[in-house]
């Protein structure tokens, strides 16, 4: 298969950017190829992120996904976009993980203090 894809949980509402080979673990697993003469793949990743999938519990979500209508910017737009955006991510990415160091940081000291050292 082609890469990237996007894959959707059909339970889950959940979405993610594949662009690596890969094996479908479940049967609720529905791959998205997108359109690559209309989308920057990873726009079209970011443009789904954002819909509003209504929860119908562990019901199929893909029949919903399919009558979503989208706007489709120019290709110039979505590479501006998917830059500012992929940006974005990659800080949130090293915030998340600043965190979790300093989280360590913390219990290490509080450890530390609670034994006498």
């Amino acid at each position: 298969m082609d890469c990237p894809v996007i894959i959707f949980g059909d339970h889950t509402r959940i979405f993610k950017y594949v662009d690596f080979s890969f094996a479908i673990g479940a049967d609720g697993t529905q791959i998205i190829i997108p359109n690559i003469k209309k989308f920057v793949p990873k726009f079209f990743y970011f443009l789904l992120l954002n819909l509003n999938i209504e929860n119908l519990g562990y019901s199929r979500h893909f029949k919903i996904l399919k009558m979503k209508k989208l706007i489709i910017p120019p290709m110039d737009e979505q590479k501006k976009i998917v830059a500012k955006l992929s940006a974005v991510q990659e800080y949130k990415k090293q915030l998340l993980e600043q965190k979790t160091k300093l989280k360590e940081l913390f219990d290490s000291v509080l450890s530390k203090s609670m034994n006498g050292e």
